[in-house]
């Protein structure tokens, strides 16, 4: 089934890699090959052409950006293209980033659906509170 830009399109791609990065030692950014690229960019075809609403990519490597690109535009009536640099306003989409989390922790047996706000806001505190001691 080919894809079907729409004009709320927001395509957001995030690695464990990006989310876990520590400053300081770690390695130079690393770059991703013509290959690799050219796969990518394949995937997204259908976003870089003219008057369709586009997405854009970031991959990440220890912390650092192996490839960005944007595809498509950030204003069809403006003929504004998307960059790395394109600002999106999210809107309510971490709402669904949120509740993907929660069912990765269901699964994991770490979090229940009936745990109350209080009693998992209170066990982050203390997890965050020791290891910050740990430092």
């Amino acid at each position: 089934m080919p894809l079907r830009p729409t004009a709320s399109l927001l395509f957001v791609c995030l690695l464990p890699a990006a989310l876990g990065a520590q400053t300081g030692n770690a390695p130079p950014a690393a770059r991703l090959d013509s290959a690799q690229r050219r796969a990518i960019d394949s995937v997204f075809a259908p976003y870089d052409t003219t008057n369709v609403p586009g997405c854009a990519l970031g991959v990440f490597e220890n912390g650092h950006m192996a490839y960005g690109r944007g595809y498509g535009w950030a204003d069809l009536e403006r003929r504004v293209p998307i960059t790395t640099a394109t600002l999106f306003d999210i809107g309510s989409t971490s709402k669904q980033f949120a509740a993907a989390s929660i069912a990765l922790l269901v699964d994991e047996h770490k979090l229940s659906y009936g745990d109350g706000t209080t009693t998992t806001v209170a066990a982050s505190t203390t997890v965050h509170r020791s290891r910050r001691r740990r430092r």
